[in-house]
């Protein structure tokens, strides 16, 4: 991958897929797996040392016995090997596992794509990381499992995606009380308002500045009830 590109959610998937040559063990029935672990917990060249053995005993019936028993496990683990091979080839045809592979010609700036479902119905060669469908070639193939592609999206999300923006709640008009408490004040300080004034002439003037101050406002005198400024006055003029 190209150092300038931004990494995608494939170039990680990618990362973390399997070889097929690994792949066709790995997501294996885990009956089938064990199998073929075992029977490729040695090399197969240890399959014919009994047989080389047997030549020892210039014994034909005992050679013949060596060779028989060490073809039967060879046999049985090409065999294993095979089924293994099928059952993820029918995995990836019906998408319970996908591959994501290079499309050749490839460049610097490309990511990986995935392979058709399709295109496994022809891929033999498991050694191999290349595979062609209908004229499109596919290189450095690996394969995923649809588990893994869940839980590597959700990382490659919290690492390269910016958090979402918490939106700020809008700062609307202010409340009747602010109005009030403003216009008591700006009163206040222009010497109109004091406490030796009756409350109900206080009262007027405080309403008066309120609508004078937003004039444009459609509650009008909607809120500021003699009762709600002359609340706003005692605890204004208390803390003050």
């Amino acid at each position: 991958m190209s150092q300038n590109r931004f990494p995608t959610v494939e170039d990680m998937l990618w990362h973390y897929g399997r070889h097929p040559a690994r792949a066709f063990i790995e997501f294996a029935p885990s009956q089938l797996r064990k199998r073929y672990e075992e029977l490729n917990a040695e090399h197969w060249l240890s399959d014919l040392t009994p047989a080389f053995e047997a030549f020892k005993t210039d014994n034909p019936t005992e050679i013949r016995e060596a060779f028989e028993v060490a073809n039967k496990t060879m046999n049985d683990r090409l065999a294993t090997t095979r089924e293994c091979q099928e059952t993820v080839r029918k995995y990836l045809m019906k998408d319970a596992l996908f591959g994501l592979g290079y499309v050749l010609p490839r460049s610097l700036e490309d990511s990986p794509k995935r392979v058709p479902a399709q295109a496994w119905a022809t891929f033999l060669n498991w050694s191999k990381d290349t595979l062609e469908h209908h004229g499109l070639a596919f290189a450095g193939i690996r394969i995923v499992s649809h588990h893994w592609e869940n839980e590597i999206s959700k990382r490659w999300r919290a690492e390269h995606m910016p958090p979402p923006e918490i939106e700020k709640p809008s700062r609307g008009r202010p409340s009747r009380k602010e109005q009030i408490e403003e216009a008591i004040r700006t009163l206040t300080a222009d010497g109109a308002l004091s406490p030796e004034m009756t409350v109900k002439g206080q009262i007027q003037l405080v309403r008066q500045r309120v609508l004078d101050l937003a004039p444009d406002d459609e509650r009008e005198s909607k809120g500021l009830g003699d009762e709600v400024i002359r609340r706003a006055l005692k605890e204004v003029q208390e803390f003050e």
